[in-house]
């Protein structure tokens, strides 16, 4: 397979911000992450809470970036700081502004709340630069501006930049790799430990490891044909990917995602009664319909996940049913979800529960039911009407009525960012 031609020679850099969370934190306390031993957790769930981030200090001294906070050794002082998800977005958007400053918006890709792509090729003579002179100049801008270190890769495409930046970059005294695809002999093909490499988990590396390969090189010289016909599409991406080949374009990448589906999860604090969860899952359901409305999408398939707890040692439960036809309404897909839960879900203990919706497509209107009298119309129309209101006066200034039941989350939820605690900006007085 000639693979020349599928090379790209653009000139990409993507950045990422340090323990993100946790350097945040050390800078909103006016303290050196690099000194301090600090990690992001919300304490009040207990010693099993999962630690979201961890500072550099104490990532210098063997911690993990994930782990439960009975895993801290307790012999370090370690300041514990609830996660404050709000906070993070807003540093997040003022760096983003930063990179607007030297940047067109077209040639940059937020890839996550802490880790961007930009192809700077156009600029460089602009700004008289070479590359990774261009690269120190942000790190340091980052730095000076915010207290913000961060890992800097560069590559041909996007992918070389990626694997510079995560296999490579954070070793270096300057936090900045360059990987070319001449480079890949040397600093691609040697990792015998392919979970190291981005897209490649322990499941996917059992696989390779079951066609017998042991390396990237193995995988980059492997039979392209065997692997799709093993692995599927897959297959042939991690094939290319072995072979530094990306096609994608930052300027090409979709403004607007094209989301395949609405997820919702909640660990509970412990194990639950079945009859008190219902009410958690109405909840989510009402939830995930709000944002089927707000971006006037409706949804065919709904599917339910329930995590056992675990002193049942039951498996977990997962089931999915496809709508009648594709609806928002609260009131049909709560129905079919509902009923799935009643019907189905065993009645233990339960410690985690979701919900998805998927087979998304665009709102064009209610299909009429004649045995529905007209119902499925005036639901949709009560629901916009809801919208309306809120979005006119407020958040929450109508809400359902199994809201104020003392069994109901909807609110501590509605609080939150990402599953967490979502707290303040911590830059209320600042003018925008």
């Amino acid at each position: 397979m000639g693979l020349e031609q599928f090379k790209r020679y653009d000139d990409i850099i993507c950045i990422d911000l340090k323990s993100f969370f946790a350097t945040a934190e050390c800078i909103a306390l006016g303290l050196d992450p690099f000194k301090t031993d600090l990690v992001v957790a919300d304490a009040s769930r207990g010693e099993s809470s999962i630690v979201l981030a961890t500072s550099p200090s104490l990532r210098a001294k063997g911690m993990p970036g994930r782990f439960r906070l009975f895993e801290l050794p307790k012999n370090l002082k370690v300041h514990i700081v609830k996660p404050r998800m709000a906070y993070y977005v807003h540093m997040s958007n003022k760096i983003l502004k930063m990179y607007l400053e030297y940047f067109s918006s077209e040639d940059i890709l937020v890839y996550s709340i802490d880790e961007v792509f930009i192809d700077v090729g156009g600029y460089l003579s602009l700004y008289d630069k070479s590359i990774y002179e261009m690269a120190q100049f942000l790190l340091s801008e980052l730095l000076s501006r915010f207290g913000m270190y961060a890992t800097c890769g560069i590559g041909d495409n996007m992918l070389l930049a990626k694997f510079a930046l995560d296999i490579e970059a954070k070793h270096n005294d300057d936090f900045i790799a360059t990987w070319r695809y001449e480079d890949l002999p040397n600093k691609l093909w040697p990792i015998t430990d392919l979970t190291d490499v981005w897209g490649i988990g322990r499941g996917m590396e059992k696989r390779l490891h079951d066609l017998g390969i042991e390396s990237m090189y193995d995988l980059a010289h492997y039979d392209i044909y065997k692997l799709v016909k093993y692995l599927g599409i897959m297959g042939e991406e991690l094939y290319l990917h072995a072979n530094g080949i990306d096609i994608s374009r930052v300027q090409d990448q979709e403004r607007e995602h094209q989301r395949k589906g609405y997820n919702s999860n909640q660990t509970l604090f412990h194990n639950t009664p079945k009859n008190e969860v219902r009410q958690y899952l109405k909840d989510l359901i009402i939830g995930q319909c709000e944002r089927l409305r707000a971006e006037h999408k409706v949804a065919r398939v709904v599917s339910l996940y329930i995590g056992y707890g675990s002193v049942e040692d039951q498996p977990p439960f997962r089931m999915q049913h496809k709508l009648a036809a594709p609806s928002f309404d609260i009131s049909v897909i709560s129905e079919v979800l509902l009923g799935i839960y009643d019907n189905h879900v065993l009645d233990i203990p339960i410690r985690r529960l979701g919900i998805s919706l998927t087979s998304i497509t665009e709102f064009e209107g209610v299909q009429l039911n004649l045995f529905a009298q007209g119902q499925d119309v005036t639901n949709t129309d009560l629901d916009f009407a809801y919208d309306t209101i809120n979005i006119k006066y407020g958040q929450d200034t109508v809400f359902k009525a199994s809201a104020l039941g003392d069994e109901s989350n909807y609110f501590k939820r509605r609080r939150l960012i990402g599953g967490h605690n979502a707290g303040d900006t911590g830059d209320e007085n600042e003018s925008e």
